[in-house]
């Protein structure tokens, strides 16, 4: 192998651990790759493109990949700063290997090559991860190197064909009654040339208090139309707006990721609603008639996520949602560890 073959188990001859290039055939690549690694979280050479292009320019990353002879990829490692969280000294791990290659190393390999590039050029306090609690043999990677688990995020899923429109009936009344109207995105642009930057208000008052593992640094306009806008899953049809009739305001969104084409299943992005109309059915009324028009779209499920201890968790179980795995944050303490 190119970088390092003193570490290279003798299985993995004729392969070579390199830098990732950031062009099309590296993104098909790694899609092809995560596909097969992380299928519960599909994606697309476009979607891989997207992240790259969309991280901060003077955010430090490292990447590094697994490449056989016939230039198919069996892992990806990379490791660098969490810009999101505010801080340059907070670093975020990112690992795949091929199923038909595991257990032969190659996490260590690819694992112990970006952290040394890494603390070679940079000191970093903290590393965050996250993987699934289905995943038990990346769990035990992770805490076999002293991460420890920071938060859970139960995935519960709805099965479309069991939705009772009668369990958000309430929260649609409960808003209405109260002068509070659900449109859908797309049906709202062409009226309103400064429609991003509503959203993008609405977004950094509904996240203040959105659990997560880092506060909330916040993110410019011109961030927040790069990503989320500006990603090739984002699609205004797909977005549902609340919106105070008397003032006009936009007080909570909810909405899904653009699927596949032939795909059947929804993911959730975010429903959150301004913290001074909480607890008055908007989010009810929201995820409601997202869950109607996904029905009707003819999806078969939708997906999503919180925190344990959220209450959009409890909202999402009295619709009918059921958990089927978690999301796991994981966090190092890097001075205690190393």
């Amino acid at each position: 192998m190119a970088e390092d073959p003193a570490a290279s188990p003798s299985s993995l001859r004729g392969c070579r651990l390199r830098p990732f290039v950031p062009d099309l055939p590296d993104w098909e690549a790694l899609a092809r790759l995560h596909n097969r690694a992380q299928p519960e979280e599909p994606t697309t050479a476009e979607q891989q493109a997207h992240v790259h292009r969309s991280t901060p320019a003077d955010s430090w990353w490292v990447e590094r990949v697994l490449e056989c002879p016939n230039g198919h990829l069996i892992g990806y490692s990379t490791l660098g700063q969490a810009f999101w969280s505010g801080r340059p000294d907070v670093f975020h791990l990112h690992m795949m290997v091929d199923p038909d290659w595991r257990n032969l190393g190659l996490g260590t390999l690819l694992y112990d090559r970006v952290w040394s590039l890494a603390a070679a050029t940079h000191r970093f306090t903290k590393v965050t991860a996250r993987t699934l609690e289905s995943r038990p043999a990346a769990l035990h990677f992770l805490c076999k190197r002293g991460f420890e688990v920071a938060m859970r995020e139960p995935v519960s899923n709805l099965d479309l064909g069991t939705w009772e429109p009668a369990r958000g009936q309430v929260g649609l009344d409960k808003a209405a009654a109260q002068g509070i109207a659900i449109h859908n995105l797309q049906d709202l642009i062409p009226n309103m040339p400064d429609w991003q930057t509503r959203y993008w208000h609405m977004d950094a008052a509904i996240r203040q208090d959105i659990p997560s593992l880092h506060p909330d640094p916040g993110t410019s306009l011109e961030e927040f139309v790069r990503h989320p806008l500006g990603s090739p899953r984002f699609s205004p049809d797909l977005r549902w707006i609340a919106i105070e009739e008397a003032t006009g305001s936009w007080i909570g969104v909810t909405g899904f990721w653009k699927p596949a084409p032939g795909a059947h299943r929804l993911e959730t992005h975010v429903t959150g609603v301004h913290p001074t109309w909480r607890r008055h059915g908007v989010a009810t009324a929201l995820k409601t008639t997202a869950i109607n028009a996904a029905v009707a779209m003819g999806f078969q499920q939708i997906e999503t996520f919180n925190e344990e201890d959220n209450p959009m968790l409890q909202l999402n179980w009295a619709l009918g949602f059921r958990s089927t795995t978690a999301r796991v944050s994981m966090s190092l303490d890097v001075a205690r560890s190393h």
